[in-house]
């Protein structure tokens, strides 16, 4: 199954979710705005970013730069924690297939997936 966390706001996780259901893909959306994140979702995210858990933090976002954290100091536990009470500093859209994230809209890199779906 493919989730996409995102928010309704964001124009390129309408994109992402545009081209999914173009491409006839089913997919789970995630709203990460006004909400707290499932356990497993965070859990999800930081299992598939293998450790590197900073890709998925906007530091730039001003809920992240209250927190007053240092974003090396995010570790598997910790980022997990944090995701489950402020989803809101996630990057947009984060969309999680089988066996990997892609961060942001990558056409080619969507393409390639739905070869190999159709492959399957």
């Amino acid at each position: 199954m493919i989730k996409v966390f995102g928010s309704t706001a964001c124009l390129t996780c309408k994109k992402v979710k545009h081209w999914l259901t173009e491409h006839e893909l089913d997919f789970e959306e995630v709203e990460v705005n006004g909400s707290t994140l499932a356990l497993e979702d965070a859990k999800l995210l930081v299992n598939r970013c293998s450790g590197n858990t900073a890709k998925l933090i906007a530091e730039w976002c001003e809920e992240f730069q209250r927190l007053e954290i240092e974003i090396d100091d995010l570790h598997n536990e910790v980022a997990v924690e944090i995701l489950c009470q402020h989803p809101t500093i996630l990057r947009r859209p984060i969309t999680v297939f089988d066996d990997f994230i892609m961060i942001g809209l990558d056409e080619d890199l969507f393409e390639s997936v739905l070869a190999e779906k159709v492959e399957e």
